[in-house]
């Protein structure tokens, strides 16, 4: 019973490791611009896309949101982000 709970707390800890954000070093990174979205419908992910889909214009490989919202009740999205190569 203690193996089997042991292995079920290290198989939650690994997946949730998985899941977190990656850290970038904005200093290793060459700033090339920064893309803002204002009324994306949807969800989180969909402004994120749309924002990943304009730095990827620029020829960007890595952002670094600096903002992300639904001002007031509204369900469409506004954020920013600064844009690295």
């Amino acid at each position: 019973m203690k193996t089997t709970l042991l292995l079920l707390m290290l198989a939650s800890a690994s997946a949730l490791a998985n899941n977190l954000p990656t850290v970038i070093n904005t200093e290793q990174h060459s700033e090339i611009g920064t893309v803002s979205v204002s009324s994306v419908p949807g969800t989180m992910d969909d402004a994120i896309h749309k924002m990943q889909k304009e730095a990827q214009d620029l020829g960007g490989k890595t952002l670094y949101i600096t903002s992300l919202s639904t001002p007031g009740h509204s369900s469409f999205w506004q954020g920013t982000a600064e844009v690295y190569r």
